[in-house]
């Protein structure tokens, strides 16, 4: 529910503006620099350069990270570049934390911090007591005492951050009022900085906790009003959340209306389908268990009998059987009835869910494919009306809305698979991931267009896009793989990552775990199967898909 924020960027923002040519050409130059430096100075400069082109950049490559860096380190020891020796340690500090070994990204960011204050950068300092605090246990007192600290500097880009971090360690610890006192922080924060995406979260992060609370009607109107920020798209993880809260808090106060309102809103976007199959299942060895109790029970009576009848041994061995006999033809009509039930219920559950998430493909594609033709037509017709015009101004906004529509139809329907197929339309979708996101994408993929008609290519897509929205949800992890392969008669889709581990026979059961047996659903309408290897770290989702 809420947001640990690390605050390790340093040229983010610009180097993301860059296409990949610009990228690419860029890091090549600085790598020939560095290779005919002489001056020490040039070339600690030119390392932390290269680290951050690798880092932020569109490649993402943070394979030379450690040698970078410390290249760097070892030159700026050698001087009185306070802020450079600062943002170095800064950088180690979150490269070891994005690996879980606090005790070293402590020690960076601890050098960070007083370096930043000989420099006399008060958003540096700040800026380290904020990632120094996330190196400690919830319950630490030391945790509290460097958000405290990072506040007390007064940098808002700070404090925002600060304030969701205390109002998580708070709610580790079961205090809801300093949670809550410290995410209205974070909002008004946002609020004097004009950060929506702050205020988004701390309404959002409000709602949540006023769930937890058992306070719906307080929840329900801070999540909605976490959804009335302009800046906010409708495919964001928060978003999506909201829905999802939403749809289950109106339906704890019977209003259905509203309930089935933001139902179908995140199931379009999440696409993801409640799959009650685990219940059936519960069930069924449930009565299996129920029934092996009832036949040792009757068993050990049986010797009872027999052993205090001595005398009538023959009679009651005849009465015995035919007890018997009528009991296990009760029990084995019971059992057939009870399975064929079984089996109807989930075959009846089976065609309600493939009819469902084929509709829902449906009103996607229609409404994808309007805003296409029709607002997005309108928009282009617009553009270049005032392109002749000579205005400017509103040529740039509706080439920026025409992108975000794009962007919205995209989401919706992925058009390049009916144009290009399946391996074109996965190709696309990691590229974007690897544009937009700070994780390493990688796909090694063979040509399987042809193999699966038009609705299975769409659900084998639907299957790779959950599982990586997973990924990036959940793993925190640098780099994923998706690679694709053939096995005997089978299609062996592999997507696999380095992030946080998970337990999937645990996740598979919560409620909310919806995305898991949306894979599941969709893997069954393929007659497939899915293997989830997953532990301490990393995690493999292996489909067999027949050809």
């Amino acid at each position: 529910m809420f947001k640990i924020v690390v605050l390790i960027l340093l040229t983010e923002g610009v180097i993301l503006g860059q296409n990949s040519n610009e990228v690419h050409q860029e890091l090549d130059s600085l790598k020939r620099e560095l290779s005919t430096a002489t001056d020490s100075l040039v070339v600690a400069d030119l390392c932390f350069a290269i680290y951050e082109m690798n880092t932020f950049g569109i490649m993402r490559d943070v394979s030379e990270t450690p040698s970078l860096l410390f290249r760097a380190l070892r030159i700026y020891e050698t001087t009185t570049e306070f802020t450079k020796l600062a943002d170095v340690h800064n950088a180690l500090g979150g490269f070891y934390y994005n690996r879980d070994l606090l005790d070293q990204a402590r020690e960076h960011w601890s050098k960070s911090s007083g370096y930043y204050q000989k420099a006399g950068d008060n958003f540096g300092v700040a800026k380290s007591y904020n990632n120094l605090s996330l190196t400690y246990p919830a319950k630490d007192s030391l945790k509290v005492s460097y958000l405290l600290k990072a506040i007390e500097i007064g940098d808002a880009r700070v404090q925002g951050s600060a304030y969701n971090n205390l109002s998580d360690h708070y709610l580790l610890n079961g205090d809801y009022a300093k949670a809550e006192e410290y995410l209205l922080f974070s909002i008004k924060t946002g609020e004097s900085i004009g950060r929506t995406s702050t205020q988004q979260a701390g309404y959002y992060d409000l709602g949540s906790l006023k769930k937890k609370q058992g306070k719906p009607e307080e929840a329900i109107a801070y999540i909605e009003k976490s959804l009335t920020f302009d800046a906010i798209r409708s495919t964001d993880p928060s978003v999506i959340g909201a829905y999802e809260l939403l749809a289950e808090l109106y339906e704890s106060k019977n209003e259905y209306d509203k309930a089935f309102y933001y139902q179908k809103l995140w199931m379009g976007a999440k696409d993801s389908l409640f799959n009650a199959q685990v219940g059936q299942e519960l069930l069924s060895l449930t009565t299996e268990y129920e029934t092996e109790k009832k036949e040792l029970t009757i068993t050990s009576q049986q010797s009872k009998i027999d052993l205090f009848e001595k005398e009538s041994q023959l009679k009651n061995q005849l009465f015995t059987f035919i007890l018997l006999m009528i009991f296990v033809t009760a029990l084995i009509i019971y059992l057939w009835k009870s399975r064929q039930s079984s089996r109807n219920g989930i075959e009846l559950q089976k065609v309600f869910a493939r009819d469902l998430i084929k509709n829902v493909e449906e009103e996607r594609k229609r409404i994808s494919n309007e805003l296409h033709d029709s607002v997005g037509q309108q928009l282009i017709l617009l553009k270049n009306q005032a392109k002749m015009e000579g205005k400017q101004a509103i040529v740039d906004t509706v080439a920026s809305t025409l992108e975000e529509v794009r962007s919205i139809t995209r989401d919706l329907h992925p058009a390049i698979l009916d144009r290009l197929g399946l391996k074109a339309a996965l190709e696309e979708m990691i590229r974007k991931l690897d544009e937009n996101t700070d994780i390493f994408f990688s796909t090694e993929l063979i040509e399987i267009d042809s193999l699966f008609s038009p609705d299975d290519q769409l659900n084998i897509y639907r299957i790779v896009q959950e599982a990586f929205n997973n990924v990036l949800k959940h793993s925190n992890a640098t780099s994923a793989k998706l690679s694709i392969d053939y096995k005997e008669n089978n299609v062996i889709v592999t997507i696999q990552d380095n992030g946080h581990g998970f337990k999937p026979e645990v996740e598979v059961k919560r409620r909310d775990s919806l995305g898991l047996k949306t894979i599941q659903e969709r893997i069954t309408m393929l007659n497939g199967k899915v293997r989830i290897l997953s532990g301490g770290v990393g995690t493999r989702i292996i489909l067999e898909i027949p050809k």
